[in-house]
């Protein structure tokens, strides 16, 4: 487990706790940017298919570039991994893989192999989910969907009967908060049968910015100052600190950066404004100056 993230392994848990159940694997993660969310669930889809025969995913974007890059992911591990942990395969190109014995191949008397399909579509696809019976799929960037102009509702209802509703079948459906619409309607749905994830950005090692022993900093508390209530915002990040660093680990766990305190307290004190400094900076560098672009690219609640 030590070349995942503690994101990733709250995600692989998830998903073992569901499969022990004997129930069909549904979760719908609302995330913060590059924390490797779509490397984790696309490299789950691609172990599911490489390991199993008459397997078939598919891969579901916003548009074309999205959903070719999905693929792209599946072939990269492909030709990452060692040769002799490479299937067959018939046919790899921008839109499709197909794991089987090449046709040549066959004719000389071998088996047709895996046959088991990897697939990649866009959204707006006509036919989204009715050419094939499905065992596992991930969308993407969900919440985007319906700006896009995207009827969600009847794209949802034809990929559920593509994908039956059984143990060892997967949907993954993966976004930012993108506001109020159909993605935070689906969010708020108690009986649709997926189990709601929020990762947050302090969920991520790396989102911070290391202070000296004199670390405090005068803290901002106008919401409409350029970093906004920091103390409001200081008190959630404590509260998602808790979440993704409990105290039971601190003992165990080699926390960002290294830094040796004689307490959680402490620790959790210090890394409270190594956060906030960080989230200073990104306001300043990357969002233009805007607090409220922060939040939409790296939210601290889901709220």
């Amino acid at each position: 487990l030590s070349s995942i993230n503690r994101m990733q392994i709250v995600l692989w848990t998830i998903i073992l706790r569901l499969v022990q159940q004997g129930k069909p694997v549904r979760i719908y993660l609302i995330k913060a940017r590059q924390l490797g969310t779509t490397r984790f669930f696309t490299a789950v889809l691609y172990w599911l298919i490489t390991l199993n025969k008459n397997k078939r995913v598919i891969g579901i974007a916003q548009d074309d570039e999205a959903a070719e890059n999905l693929n792209l992911r599946w072939q990269n591990f492909f030709w990452n991994s060692r040769k002799e942990l490479r299937p067959r395969f018939r046919k790899m190109n921008p839109k499709m893989i197909h794991f089987a014995t090449p046709l040549k191949e066959m004719r000389s008397g071998l088996d047709i192999g895996l046959d088991s399909m990897m697939v990649v579509k866009t959204a707006d696809s006509p036919q989204l989910g009715r050419s094939y019976t499905y065992n596992g799929a991930i969308l993407t960037e969900f919440c985007i969907w319906p700006q896009l102009g995207i009827d969600v509702k009847s794209r949802m209802v034809a990929l559920n009967q593509a994908i039956p509703k059984r143990a060892n079948t997967c949907i993954f459906i993966e976004s930012t908060a993108q506001g109020d619409n159909y993605g935070r309607k689906f969010w708020d749905d108690k009986f649709n049968g997926y189990t709601k994830v929020f990762v947050s950005w302090l969920a991520d090692d790396f989102y911070r910015k290391r202070l000296g022993k004199n670390f405090y900093f005068e803290l901002e508390a106008d919401e409409d100052g350029r970093y906004g209530n920091e103390l409001k915002e200081r008190k959630n990040i404590l509260a998602q600190l808790r979440i993704w660093y409990p105290e039971n680990q601190f003992n165990r766990v080699k926390f960002p950066g290294g830094e040796l305190f004689d307490s959680y307290e402490r620790w959790i004190n210090y890394e409270s404004h190594c956060r906030l400094a960080w989230r200073r900076d990104v306001i300043n560098t990357e969002c233009e100056g805007d607090k409220d672009e922060f939040r939409r690219e790296y939210p601290t609640t889901i709220q």
